[in-house]
């Protein structure tokens, strides 16, 4: 059960497709936070030419290579959708050869980690933008598990999320139900 270290590029390889066949219209375009997560756009697409702009499908990474000071933008596909981000973003994916090898969940949650985000920063380079390129990106190393002990990573991952999820909606039936209590004694 030992560990592996390993060179990205030699893991993930880019995803190039884009939406030339315009497949995927304006509801379909997604942006990333800083925060690793996939959202809404909240740019104006209005009038925007989306033959250009890159399909994102299950399973698929996407990150802006512009820095933002301390964190990297990232965004990973959990869902069975496919969807589409605009063409200045970086799409990829665990290469064929790597499927053995690597979970994307599993990447995705060491993405996730501010030392990445440390490290990704640091290895950035520019004056007034400094720019995450991808070169650099398959330059680093990642140690890896077992993939039992990456699924075994995955699965406690979610089930912790999954609880602190119900935590969370669990505090807000409580606010409410001593809101309502606080109401009936006035």
């Amino acid at each position: 059960m030992g560990l592996t270290k390993y060179k990205l590029g030699s893991l993930i390889e880019q995803s190039l497709d884009s939406n030339t066949d315009l497949v995927f219209g304006e509801n379909d375009v997604k942006g990333m936070t800083i925060t690793k997560e996939i959202i809404p756009t909240k740019a104006n697409t209005e009038g925007a030419d989306l033959c250009k702009y890159l399909i994102v499908k299950p399973k698929e990474f996407i990150y802006n290579p512009r820095t933002h000071g301390k964190k990297i933008g990232l965004g990973f596909n959990d869902t069975q959708k496919s969807f589409i981000i605009s063409w200045n973003n970086i799409t990829f994916r665990i290469a064929e050869v790597a499927k053995n090898l690597l979970l994307p969940d599993y990447l995705y949650i060491y993405f996730k980690r501010d030392e990445w985000d440390r490290l990704a920063c640091f290895s950035s380079w520019g004056s007034s933008t400094e720019v995450f390129s991808w070169s650099t990106l398959c330059d680093m190393d990642i140690v890896l598990p077992s993939i039992t002990v990456q699924q075994n990573a995955v699965d406690a991952y979610n089930a912790i999320n999954g609880n602190l999820a119900s935590y969370t909606d669990g505090l807000e039936d409580l606010k409410m139900t001593c809101d309502i209590y606080m109401d009936n004694i006035k």
